[in-house]
């Protein structure tokens, strides 16, 4: 909701759903962040499916990764296509001049 008024940042108010599934995972908002980047990083490369992802970030525990990808998907930064890869999905970024 804040992305879409131009909002780039936040804190977690720990009341709505979003700030509550993040709360979910046992990840400080700095360990969420880098847990975030380095699937993207990855994903921007290649469609990974989550198997093929968790031995990449051999860094975190395969719960947090699980529950950042989950919200990253309910989120719609990453989307899963027929065949259950994974890839980040960024949305168009329009201006209108």
């Amino acid at each position: 909701l804040l992305a879409y008024f131009g909002e780039k940042k936040s804190q977690r108010c720990g009341i709505c759903d979003v700030c509550l599934l993040k709360n979910k995972t046992n990840l400080n908002d700095i360990e969420f962040e880098q847990v975030v980047s380095a699937i993207k990083e990855i994903l921007l490369k290649k469609e990974r499916n989550l198997y093929e992802l968790i031995p990449l970030l051999p860094q975190y525990h395969e719960d947090q990764i699980i529950d950042v990808v989950r919200w990253l998907l309910d989120n719609s930064k990453v989307s899963r296509d027929k065949e259950e890869m994974l890839f980040w999905h960024d949305q168009l970024n329009l201006t209108f001049e």
